[in-house]
């Protein structure tokens, strides 16, 4: 009986709600409702910027540019990316394929509905400035570690995509960073300034690009001059970008001077970010307490001329607790 009057109550409850449970999303951050003013698009900026240094923490950021001829890893997981193979078992392959792509979703949803909020049309295009550039970014990381890869610009996610080749992919990269040019502020004052993306910046990533179409794979010549002038537009024009050498090349490596004029993209960390774990681990030695995840090669420390930018940049002495001093060539990595 107790059964029954239950089931009663239950269709009766249910009957009767009926009329309001009609699904409204009024509590759901969709995107096509929720970037609908300031403060809104700039919350989806931070989350780009978080999406971004969260993918490049720790080590990870190392993927990327082993493929060059200056710096090489003892792990087997990294040795693919520096002989440009990279296979599916590869843990750092799967983690930062994703991560990247991450960062390319936040900044597709705000690309897509950035034009319908309630802002000034200079805000908007700010905002839609560093998520273009952010994932000009993204997408360039991408396609220099797989050459081909699924390009993604809509917010919803197809597992039949398919790859694109890495012209397709440089020609997006390339429109979102002359998109991103435009938009973006020369300087940014207060607490973004030296960290968030400028038209400074957007135009040394693009001369940057160019440079890496160059080489391999697209092998084309013709973008050498590209890469110079779009160079020489940031460089003739330091009073209004703020982009600068620093007098003293040593300086860079200081820590009081992490914010400075000559970092044009730079990914900042905090001593709390992901339980303590950051990337100066990765270079220093066991013999400092060091992970020996990636070291200097060889023969570009060989050939690097002598001076003080090669004393700056190389670390070949060691000074222990002991007060003894430990040459390079005396670590277990016997490198530099």
């Amino acid at each position: 009986m107790k059964k029954n009057i239950l089931l009663f109550l239950l269709t009766v409850v249910f009957a009767s709600c009926s009329d309001f449970l009609e699904e409204e999303n009024k509590g759901l951050l969709l995107s096509e409702t929720f970037f609908s003013n300031t403060q809104e698009l700039q919350l989806g900026v931070n989350g780009i910027y978080h999406l971004l240094i969260d993918a490049h923490f720790n080590d990870q950021v190392t993927a990327a540019t082993l493929g060059s001829n200056d710096i090489t890893s003892r792990f087997v997981g990294f040795q693919e990316f520096d002989v440009f193979a990279p296979t599916g078992g590869n843990a750092q392959t799967s983690r930062y394929w994703a991560e990247i792509y991450s960062t390319i979703a936040a900044a597709n949803e705000l690309i897509l509905n950035y034009e319908g909020a309630n802002a000034t049309e200079e805000e908007k295009r700010i905002a839609a400035g560093q998520a273009y550039f952010a994932r000009a970014y993204s997408y360039f990381t991408l396609v220099r570690i797989w050459n081909e890869i699924p390009i993604y610009t809509e917010n919803e996610v197809s597992y039949d995509i398919g790859l694109s080749g890495p012209a397709e992919v440089y020609d997006l990269i390339i429109e979102d960073l002359r998109l991103a040019e435009e938009m973006l502020p020369a300087q940014w004052t207060g607490v973004q300034e030296n960290i968030a993306f400028t038209s400074g910046a957007a135009k040394s990533l693009l001369a940057y690009v160019y440079l890496t179409m160059a080489g391999y794979p697209l092998n084309d010549p013709s973008n050498y001059a590209r890469a110079a002038s779009k160079a020489k537009e940031v460089i003739d024009n330091e009073g209004e970008y703020g982009y600068r050498l620093l007098d003293n090349f040593a300086e860079l490596w200081r820590h009081e001077a992490r914010f400075n004029d000559e970092i044009v993209i730079g990914l900042f960390y905090n001593l709390d970010f992901r339980n303590n774990q950051r990337a100066p681990f990765g270079q220093m030695p066991t013999e400092y307490g060091g992970w020996d995840v990636y070291f200097a090669e060889i023969n570009f420390f060989n050939n690097f001329p002598a001076g003080a930018r090669k004393e700056a940049t190389f670390a070949t002495e060691f000074y222990l607790e002991s007060g003894d001093t430990l040459h390079w060539t005396e670590t277990l990595q016997r490198r530099p």
